[in-house]
C-alpha cells in the first residue's frame, strides 16, 4: 500500500487489527506509528513496545488474545531490525483479528523487500502494510516543514 493510500485510511478513522509498516527509512516508520496511534485514539498507557530482542512469540500471542481488565486497547508495537518467521506473523496476525480489542503494529527496519510477508497483510486478515522508501527531496521538504509546524518553529523555505 501506499502512504498516501494509508493517509487516507487514517482520516477515514479505519482500524484494522495488524499493521507492517517495513523499509529503510526509520524516521517515517516511527512517524506512521504514531499517526496511526493518534488517529485512532490510543491512550499512551495502552501500548506496549517490544523490540526485538525481548521478541516472544508466546507473550505476544497471550497479550493479544485476552482482553484487560484495566484498559480497553490491548496495543502491542513490535520493532526490530531482523526479519520476523513468517509462521510467526501468521500466528500474530490469527491471533490479533481474533480479538476486536487487539491492534498490532510491526515495525521492521530493513531495506529488502518482504514479499512473502506482504501477502499476509491482507483485508481477509484485517492487516495492511506500507513499505517506506528514503523520501525524494520534495518530499522530505514535505516532512521538515510539517514536523517544524508541529513544533511551532519559524523557519524559512530555504532553511529547509
Amino acid at each position: 500500500m501506499y502512504k498516501s493510500e494509508f493517509d487516507n485510511l487514517l482520516r477515514q478513522k479505519q482500524r484494522n487489527s495488524s499493521y507492517l509498516f517495513y523499509g529503510e527509512t526509520e524516521f517515517l516508520i516511527n512517524n506512521y506509528i504514531e499517526k496511526t496511534i493518534n488517529a485512532l485514539n490510543i491512550n499512551k498507557d495502552e501500548i506496549e513496545k517490544i523490540y526485538y530482542d525481548d521478541y516472544d512469540l508466546n507473550y505476544i500471542k497471550n497479550q493479544l488474545s485476552q482482553s484487560s481488565l484495566f484498559v480497553s486497547n490491548n496495543f502491542i508495537v513490535i520493532k526490530s531490525s531482523k526479519k520476523i518467521p513468517k509462521i510467526d506473523i501468521e500466528t500474530i496476525l490469527k491471533t490479533a483479528k481474533s480479538n476486536p480489542n487487539s491492534i498490532i503494529i510491526i515495525a521492521i527496519f530493513i531495506n529488502e523487500r518482504l514479499a512473502n510477508i506482504e501477502k499476509l497483510f491482507t483485508p481477509q486478515n484485517d492487516a495492511v502494510f506500507i513499505r517506506f522508501f528514503n523520501p525524494k527531496p520534495y518530499e522530505a521538504i514535505k516532512i521538515l516543514s510539517n514536523e517544524a509546524n508541529k513544533l511551532d518553529l519559524k523557519y524559512t523555505k530555504d532553511a529547509l
